[in-house]
C-alpha cells in the first residue's frame, strides 16, 4: 500500500504533466490564431494591393478629362470670339441676310445657334443695303456658308462637352464607390495588424 510521500509524488507529477500539457495547448492555439490572423491581414493587403491602384487609375482619369473639359470650354469660347468677330466684319452681308434679300436667309439653317445675332449685329435693313446685296452677292453666300459651318462645329462641340461631363459625373460616382472600398480595407488592415501585435506582446 503506497505510503502518503509517494501519493503525494504521484500527485505533484499529474499537476506537473497537467500544467506542461495546458501549456503546450495555449502554445498552439495561440500560434493558430497567430496564423489565422496573418492570413486574413495577407488577404486584406492584397486587397488593397489591388484596389489603391484602380482608384489611382480612375483619379488619373477623371484629372485628364477636366483638362480636356477645360481646353474644349477654352477652344469654344474663342471659336465663338472669333465668329462674332467675323460677323461684325460683314454687317451688310448680315443686314441682307436678315432682310431675306435674294432669298439668302432661305440659305441659313433654321436652328442656326448664330441666327439671333446675326440679326441683331446686321440691324434694321436699308434701302442702301438692298442695292449693296445686289452687287456682292458672293460675299452674302459666303458669309451664309461659314455661318451654317460655325453653326454646325459648335452643336458638335456642346454635344462632346455634354458628353465629357456625363463622363465625369460617372467617373465621380466610381471614384466615391473605390474609396469607399479602400478606406474600409485599410481600416480591416490596420485592425488585424494590431490584433497580430496584441498577439505577440502577450507572449
Amino acid at each position: 500500500m503506497p505510503n502518503h510521500k509517494t501519493t503525494m509524488r504521484n500527485k505533484s507529477y499529474i499537476v506537473l504533466f497537467l500544467l506542461s500539457f495546458l501549456s503546450v495547448q495555449c502554445d498552439n492555439s495561440l500560434k493558430i490564431k497567430k496564423q489565422l490572423l496573418s492570413s486574413e491581414l495577407a488577404e486584406w493587403e492584397q486587397q488593397s494591393a489591388i484596389l489603391t491602384p484602380e482608384l489611382n487609375s480612375l483619379i488619373d482619369k477623371k484629372s485628364a478629362l477636366e483638362r480636356e473639359l477645360q481646353g474644349l470650354e477654352g477652344n469654344l469660347a474663342q471659336y465663338k470670339r472669333g465668329v462674332k468677330a467675323y460677323m461684325r466684319n460683314h454687317k451688310m452681308a448680315l443686314a441682307a441676310i436678315g432682310g431675306g434679300i435674294g432669298g439668302a436667309s432661305l440659305a441659313m439653317d433654321a436652328d442656326n445657334k448664330f441666327s439671333d445675332e446675326a440679326q441683331t449685329v446686321g440691324g434694321i435693313i436699308t434701302l442702301f443695303a438692298v442695292g449693296w446685296a445686289w452687287d456682292n452677292s458672293a460675299e452674302i453666300t459666303e458669309v451664309v456658308d461659314y455661318l451654317n459651318q460655325a453653326s454646325r462645329n459648335v452643336k458638335e462641340a456642346e454635344h462632346y462637352h455634354k458628353s465629357l461631363i456625363s463622363s465625369r459625373e460617372n467617373l465621380n460616382t466610381q471614384i466615391v464607390k473605390k474609396q469607399h472600398e479602400v478606406r474600409r480595407i485599410r481600416d480591416s488592415v490596420l485592425l488585424k495588424r494590431k490584433q497580430l501585435n496584441g498577439l505577440f506582446e502577450n507572449e
